[in-house]
């Protein structure tokens, strides 16, 4: 079985933690340029792409948590839908009419709903065959 294609939340996490251990090695030449190991260019050039680095590893960090947790409130509203559209099923037209003029999980539901009555109601029609 092939394993699913990862997220794009996770995608970003990933590259969050590439950046942060860039950060953290860019770091070891910039303190070493602060002693005088390394010359100070270098040192000072270190240390820039260390907050260069930590401050992109902060951005998509974010950025993955924003898609994450819309990702989470997806699934809730699809969730939400199927329960209240099983709830809502044996109801009939004329009480679900006015539900069609909500916004949200019940007034999606009925909308679906009377859809597909219709959508049977033509079949139906269809597959009757001509009166004579």
């Amino acid at each position: 079985m092939p394993a699913a294609p990862p997220s794009e939340s996770r995608q970003y996490r990933a590259a969050m933690w590439l950046m942060a251990l860039l950060a953290v090695v860019a770091l070891v030449p910039a303190i070493a340029g602060a002693r005088g190991v390394v010359p100070p260019g270098l040192g000072v050039a270190s240390g820039a792409l260390s907050v260069a680095a930590l401050l992109l590893a902060g951005a998509l960090g974010l950025k993955g948590l924003r898609l994450a947790a819309s990702a989470r409130d997806k699934e809730a509203e699809r969730i939400a839908l199927v329960i209240v559209a099983g709830m809502l099923r044996d109801k009939s037209s004329e009480e679900l009419e006015p539900l069609t003029r909500q916004e949200g999980p019940a007034g999606d539901a009925a909308r679906m709903i009377l859809a597909r009555r219709r959508e049977d109601q033509e079949r139906a029609a269809l597959r009757q065959p001509p009166a004579r």
